[in-house]
């Protein structure tokens, strides 16, 4: 079987239902959405999938096409444990580790490895092995894919894996760089001084623009809109950094907001995670609260998404999960869409369509002996495609391949 990450598109996700007045009837079930022009569409989905087993780990690297029928799947890894991927130019980057003790000596072997593969077919175009390597999900931009790891950033050629670019980074952590033009923003931990800080460095030079603590806890969710940075920080608070010089621009700590958040022009919405979970808007260039909770009693929230003119908030409910379809300027209800008698995690909006994991049945009320992938329409939550993952335990990560070349 042949072998086989651009940065994740998290400045703005589009997303939209159709509707036509305000109130929670459900959105049309009998047809797909055709309301709104959707900016991009799937092709092609990316799934890495784990199983241990007696000791032994067997991952394997699966691609699937839009409607879900499979491309190509590679199991032949060996014991390594594969890490996200990241994707740019047709080609997936693949990140691996391997580790593995000698039950006599008690000696081990470990390396990392870093796999170029064919999106279309599995083929491995390159890879680059490193013993003190770790397994990261890399981004990819302008010809190079950058590989975290601690305390360094590795950049390798796309089309022939030769290293290319490098930069130490003080007190660096694995954790995938976001790219803005020749800007690279990464997290940095002192366990000395107790802190994390969020650093930015020039690609071209590979100098430190500036380092700017942000918390006792990891960011999360980072992202940009409208030249200003935000992420979660804190026990939960939200920070705002002005992109190019790092200052703090604002910060609201009165709810434990969680790290799924987005941004339309200047408004970002986020989710509170503390009970009573809610919905809020805020300013984007002041952090000043527009409105707040807005959403009916919600048990758990899975995902948050921008849809044409309305913003849409993915709601994990028993038995059914719904998304729930808001005025953004004003945060009331306008419909609601219903998957019935199912719970979809991990869910990405690319297009008109909804991917999905499914590894619990809402019916039965139990997971599911093998996870599965599910394809819905973005309007009415109806199932187009599923397929069952055979011989899989669980999904480790799940990745759409747009048509412009993004990778969400």
């Amino acid at each position: 079987m042949n072998r086989g990450l651009l940065l994740p598109f998290i400045l703005i996700l589009l997303f939209t239902l159709p509707a036509c007045h305000k109130n929670n009837n459900p959105a049309p079930t009998t047809k797909d959405s055709t309301v709104t022009t959707a900016t991009d569409s799937a092709a092609g989905i990316v799934v890495v999938t784990y199983n241990y087993n007696a000791g032994a780990v067997t991952n394997a690297l699966l691609c699937f096409n839009a409607d879900g029928t499979q491309r190509w799947k590679d199991d032949n890894f060996n014991g390594e444990v594969l890490a996200s991927p990241g994707y740019g130019d047709g080609t997936l980057f693949v990140s691996s580790s391997y580790f593995k003790a000698n039950a006599t000596t008690g000696q081990y072997i470990s390396y990392g490895k870093l796999y170029a593969i064919d999106a279309n077919n599995g083929s491995v175009k390159w890879s680059y092995l490193d013993s003190n390597y770790v397994a990261a999900t890399p981004a990819v931009a302008n010809g190079t894919v950058y590989l975290p790891q601690d305390f360094l950033i590795q950049g390798f050629d796309t089309k022939t894996g030769q290293p290319n670019w490098g930069v130490g980074v003080t007190n660096g952590l694995p954790w995938t760089p976001l790219i803005d033009g020749d800007t690279l923003y990464t997290a940095t931990a002192s366990f000395s001084a107790g802190y994390y800080s969020i650093v930015a460095i020039d690609i071209k030079t590979s100098k430190t623009l500036w380092t700017t603590p942000v918390s006792y806890n990891p960011p999360g969710g980072i992202i940009i809109a409208n030249g200003t940075l935000v992420f979660t920080a804190g026990t939960g608070g939200l920070m705002a950094l002005n992109k190019s010089t790092g200052s703090s621009l604002w910060s609201v700590n009165d709810q434990q907001y969680d790290g799924i958040h987005v941004a339309s022009g200047n408004t970002l919405f986020a989710f509170n995670h503390a009970s009573p979970l809610g919905l809020y808007s805020f300013g984007l260039s002041t952090g000043g609260q527009i409105w707040a909770d807005k959403m009916p009693k919600v048990f758990q929230f899975g995902g948050l998404w921008i849809y044409g003119k309305y913003v849409c908030a993915y709601v994990y409910d028993f038995p059914s999960s719904y998304v729930q379809m808001l005025d953004p300027k004003t945060g009331d209800s306008v419909s609601r869409a219903t998957a019935t008698n199912a719970r979809y995690e991990s869910p990405l909006l690319v297009g008109h369509r909804i991917y999905a994991q499914k590894t619990w049945d809402n019916i039965t009320n139990r997971s599911l002996p093998t996870p599965q992938l599910a394809v819905l329409d973005a309007g009415s939550m109806m199932v187009k495609d599923s397929v069952v993952l055979t011989g899989a335990q669980q999904i480790k990560s799940m990745r759409v391949i747009g048509k412009s070349g993004a990778i969400y």
